[in-house]
């Protein structure tokens, strides 16, 4: 694993939940200390109480990553919680590195005050305009920023 470096234009996405059902082996007793737990697949017998282990079906949810329904032109960053982090991983005529390892011998070094911040996020919705259309149908929100991230890959 190492770290990785990211300045320039991207978009913030605010996924939907995914109703799904969770199955999860629990103890079949609910007097016993171990009936919260999950248990591997094999235990047939509880360690604590010896009840058989059986499989108790929850509701939950989960997010499903956004990088299988667009190109592989724009990869999803890093997700916190509900939100990703979707930049482009395409490289413009006249552009400057802008995406690094930071495992790199080398020194970064960039002039951000001769950037023209409104002229990259136009062009990133101008570019990605399928894929932002599909981001927007997925998600409860899409916004086109500009910044600095730091991620472990």
């Amino acid at each position: 694993m190492s770290w990785e470096i990211y300045l320039g234009p991207y978009f913030e996405c605010v996924r939907k939940p995914v109703e799904v059902t969770v199955t999860r082996r629990v103890c079949s007793s609910p007097k016993c200390a171990n009936h919260t737990p999950d248990y591997a697949m094999y235990v047939a017998f509880c360690s604590r109480c010896g009840s058989a282990v059986i499989a108790k079906d929850e509701p939950g949810t989960r997010f499903n990553p956004l990088s299988e329904r667009v190109s592989e032109q724009l990869r999803e960053m890093y997700v916190v919680h509900a939100v990703a982090f979707m930049v482009p991983n395409v490289r413009r005529d006249g552009d400057c590195r802008r995406s690094w390892d930071a495992d790199d011998e080398e020194r970064v070094s960039l002039d951000i005050g001769a950037l023209d911040v409104p002229a990259e996020r136009n062009w990133l919705d101008s570019a990605f305009a399928a894929e932002r259309a599909i981001l927007v149908a997925e998600c409860v929100s899409v916004e086109t920023k500009w910044g600095f991230h730091r991620w472990w890959s």
